[in-house]
Protein backbone atom coordinates (compact mmCIF):
# COMPACT_ATOMS: atom_id res chain seq x y z
CA UNK A 1 0.00 0.00 0.00
CA UNK A 2 1.54 3.33 -1.05
CA UNK A 3 1.25 6.63 0.79
CA UNK A 4 -1.58 7.84 -1.43
CA UNK A 5 -3.56 4.68 -0.74
CA UNK A 6 -2.84 4.92 2.98
CA UNK A 7 -4.25 8.47 2.97
CA UNK A 8 -7.31 7.20 1.10
CA UNK A 9 -7.98 4.72 3.91
CA UNK A 10 -7.74 7.42 6.54
CA UNK A 11 -9.91 9.83 4.56
CA UNK A 12 -12.53 7.17 3.89
CA UNK A 13 -12.71 6.20 7.55
CA UNK A 14 -12.84 9.79 8.79
CA UNK A 15 -15.09 11.26 6.12
CA UNK A 16 -18.14 10.61 8.30
CA UNK A 17 -16.85 12.70 11.16
CA UNK A 18 -20.00 14.32 12.59
CA UNK A 19 -20.19 17.93 13.71
CA UNK A 20 -22.10 19.07 16.77
CA UNK A 21 -23.23 15.63 17.95
CA UNK A 22 -22.36 15.28 21.62
CA UNK A 23 -23.11 11.54 21.53
CA UNK A 24 -20.29 10.82 19.08
CA UNK A 25 -16.86 10.00 20.45
CA UNK A 26 -13.52 9.42 18.74
CA UNK A 27 -11.58 6.27 19.56
CA UNK A 28 -7.89 5.92 18.73
CA UNK A 29 -7.36 2.24 19.40
CA UNK A 30 -5.57 -0.11 16.96
CA UNK A 31 -7.45 -3.09 18.39
CA UNK A 32 -10.83 -1.46 17.77
CA UNK A 33 -9.68 -0.22 14.36
CA UNK A 34 -8.72 -3.77 13.35
CA UNK A 35 -12.11 -5.06 14.53
CA UNK A 36 -13.92 -2.38 12.54
CA UNK A 37 -11.91 -3.10 9.38
CA UNK A 38 -12.56 -6.82 9.77
CA UNK A 39 -16.28 -6.15 10.19
CA UNK A 40 -16.33 -3.94 7.09
CA UNK A 41 -14.60 -6.62 5.00
CA UNK A 42 -17.32 -9.10 6.02
CA UNK A 43 -20.01 -6.80 4.63
CA UNK A 44 -18.72 -5.56 1.26
CA UNK A 45 -22.20 -4.76 -0.03
CA UNK A 46 -22.74 -2.26 2.78
CA UNK A 47 -19.56 -0.28 2.07
CA UNK A 48 -19.41 3.02 0.29
CA UNK A 49 -17.35 3.13 -2.89
CA UNK A 50 -14.60 5.17 -1.19
CA UNK A 51 -14.19 2.75 1.72
CA UNK A 52 -14.40 -0.31 -0.55
CA UNK A 53 -11.64 1.10 -2.75
CA UNK A 54 -9.49 1.96 0.25
CA UNK A 55 -9.76 -1.52 1.72
CA UNK A 56 -9.42 -3.59 -1.44
CA UNK A 57 -6.90 -1.74 -3.63
CA UNK A 58 -3.94 -2.83 -1.56
CA UNK A 59 -0.50 -3.41 -3.09
CA UNK A 60 -0.03 -6.41 -0.78
CA UNK A 61 1.90 -4.64 1.93
CA UNK A 62 0.36 -5.89 5.17
CA UNK A 63 2.92 -3.88 7.09
CA UNK A 64 1.76 -0.62 5.52
CA UNK A 65 -1.89 -1.49 6.15
CA UNK A 66 -1.09 -2.29 9.78
CA UNK A 67 0.69 1.05 10.12
CA UNK A 68 -2.35 2.84 8.71
CA UNK A 69 -4.63 1.05 11.17
CA UNK A 70 -2.34 2.09 14.04
CA UNK A 71 -3.09 5.73 13.22
CA UNK A 72 -6.74 5.26 12.34
CA UNK A 73 -9.44 7.11 14.31
CA UNK A 74 -12.82 5.43 14.75
CA UNK A 75 -15.89 7.58 15.32
CA UNK A 76 -18.61 5.87 17.36
CA UNK A 77 -22.17 7.17 17.60
CA UNK A 78 -23.47 6.31 21.09
CA UNK A 79 -26.93 7.82 20.57
CA UNK A 80 -28.75 4.50 20.84
CA UNK A 81 -26.95 3.70 24.11
CA UNK A 82 -27.78 7.14 25.49
CA UNK A 83 -31.45 6.74 24.56
CA UNK A 84 -31.55 3.29 26.14
CA UNK A 85 -30.01 4.70 29.32
CA UNK A 86 -32.48 7.58 29.43
CA UNK A 87 -35.42 5.21 28.94
CA UNK A 88 -34.19 2.99 31.75
CA UNK A 89 -33.74 6.02 34.01
CA UNK A 90 -37.23 7.29 33.18
CA UNK A 91 -38.74 3.88 33.94
CA UNK A 92 -36.93 3.73 37.26
CA UNK A 93 -38.06 7.26 38.15
CA UNK A 94 -41.68 6.46 37.25
CA UNK A 95 -41.72 3.36 39.43
CA UNK A 96 -40.26 5.16 42.44
CA UNK A 97 -42.42 8.28 41.99
CA UNK A 98 -45.61 6.25 41.60
CA UNK A 99 -44.93 4.22 44.73
CA UNK A 100 -44.14 7.38 46.68
CA UNK A 101 -47.35 9.12 45.59
CA UNK A 102 -49.42 6.07 46.48
CA UNK A 103 -47.76 5.83 49.88
CA UNK A 104 -48.60 9.52 50.42
CA UNK A 105 -52.32 8.86 49.81
CA UNK A 106 -52.65 10.26 46.30
CA UNK A 107 -56.09 9.44 44.90
CA UNK A 108 -56.54 7.51 41.68
CA UNK A 109 -57.56 10.50 39.51
CA UNK A 110 -54.25 12.23 40.25
CA UNK A 111 -52.22 9.04 39.80
CA UNK A 112 -53.84 8.39 36.42
CA UNK A 113 -53.12 11.94 35.30
CA UNK A 114 -49.48 11.85 36.37
CA UNK A 115 -48.52 8.28 35.44
CA UNK A 116 -51.17 6.96 32.99
CA UNK A 117 -51.62 4.08 35.41
CA UNK A 118 -54.44 1.52 35.61
CA UNK A 119 -56.54 0.83 38.67
CA UNK A 120 -55.18 -2.72 38.78
CA UNK A 121 -51.59 -1.47 38.99
CA UNK A 122 -52.50 1.04 41.69
CA UNK A 123 -54.37 -1.64 43.63
CA UNK A 124 -51.41 -4.01 43.41
CA UNK A 125 -48.96 -1.38 44.65
CA UNK A 126 -51.33 -0.31 47.45
CA UNK A 127 -51.41 -3.91 48.63
CA UNK A 128 -47.62 -4.18 48.48
CA UNK A 129 -47.28 -0.99 50.52
CA UNK A 130 -49.97 -1.94 53.01
CA UNK A 131 -52.28 0.89 51.87
CA UNK A 132 -54.99 -1.26 50.36
CA UNK A 133 -57.79 1.32 50.79
CA UNK A 134 -57.84 4.76 49.23
CA UNK A 135 -58.38 7.31 51.99
CA UNK A 136 -60.56 10.40 51.83
CA UNK A 137 -59.06 13.90 51.97
CA UNK A 138 -58.76 15.33 55.46
CA UNK A 139 -59.39 18.88 56.54
CA UNK A 140 -56.39 21.20 56.38
CA UNK A 141 -56.59 24.10 58.86
CA UNK A 142 -57.05 27.59 57.41
CA UNK A 143 -53.85 28.64 59.13
CA UNK A 144 -51.85 26.30 56.86
CA UNK A 145 -53.41 27.32 53.54
CA UNK A 146 -51.38 30.42 52.75
CA UNK A 147 -48.13 28.52 53.33
CA UNK A 148 -49.30 25.73 51.03
CA UNK A 149 -50.39 28.12 48.27
CA UNK A 150 -47.13 30.07 48.48
CA UNK A 151 -45.05 26.89 48.39
CA UNK A 152 -47.04 25.60 45.41
CA UNK A 153 -46.42 28.78 43.42
CA UNK A 154 -42.68 28.51 44.08
CA UNK A 155 -42.64 24.80 43.23
CA UNK A 156 -44.41 25.39 39.91
CA UNK A 157 -41.70 27.88 38.95
CA UNK A 158 -38.94 25.51 40.03
CA UNK A 159 -40.30 22.33 38.42
CA UNK A 160 -41.54 23.14 34.92
CA UNK A 161 -40.99 19.74 33.31
CA UNK A 162 -42.84 16.92 35.07
CA UNK A 163 -45.98 17.66 37.06
CA UNK A 164 -45.35 14.66 39.28
CA UNK A 165 -42.19 16.33 40.59
CA UNK A 166 -44.29 19.25 41.79
CA UNK A 167 -46.68 17.11 43.79
CA UNK A 168 -43.84 15.06 45.26
CA UNK A 169 -42.05 18.23 46.36
CA UNK A 170 -45.24 19.62 47.89
CA UNK A 171 -45.86 16.34 49.73
CA UNK A 172 -42.31 16.44 51.13
CA UNK A 173 -42.68 20.03 52.34
CA UNK A 174 -46.03 19.31 54.02
CA UNK A 175 -45.45 15.75 55.15
CA UNK A 176 -48.23 15.79 57.77
CA UNK A 177 -50.87 16.06 55.02
CA UNK A 178 -51.72 13.42 52.43
CA UNK A 179 -51.49 14.18 48.72
CA UNK A 180 -55.25 13.77 48.37
CA UNK A 181 -55.75 16.57 50.92
CA UNK A 182 -53.09 18.80 49.33
CA UNK A 183 -54.53 18.22 45.86
CA UNK A 184 -57.98 19.19 47.15
CA UNK A 185 -56.89 22.58 48.51
CA UNK A 186 -54.75 23.33 45.44
CA UNK A 187 -57.11 22.21 42.68
CA UNK A 188 -60.61 22.05 44.16
CA UNK A 189 -60.32 25.04 46.46
CA UNK A 190 -57.86 26.98 44.30
CA UNK A 191 -54.45 28.44 45.08
CA UNK A 192 -55.93 31.88 45.77
CA UNK A 193 -58.75 30.70 47.96
CA UNK A 194 -58.71 31.42 51.68
CA UNK A 195 -61.51 29.01 52.53
CA UNK A 196 -59.58 25.77 52.89
CA UNK A 197 -61.42 22.46 53.05
CA UNK A 198 -64.75 21.99 54.71
CA UNK A 199 -64.73 19.41 57.45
Amino acid sequence: MNLAHKQTVNNAMQSGTPAGNSNVVSISSPAIARAVVAELLLKPNALSAAIKKALTNSDGSDRTLAAAIERMTIWADLTSLVIHGLNAEETQWRRAALRYCISRQAHYALLKKLFKVSRDEVSRIRTELGNAVETRPKCIPDSELESIYSAWRDICLEFDQREADRWICLAERFSKFGLNSLHHVIVNEGCHSKKGMKS
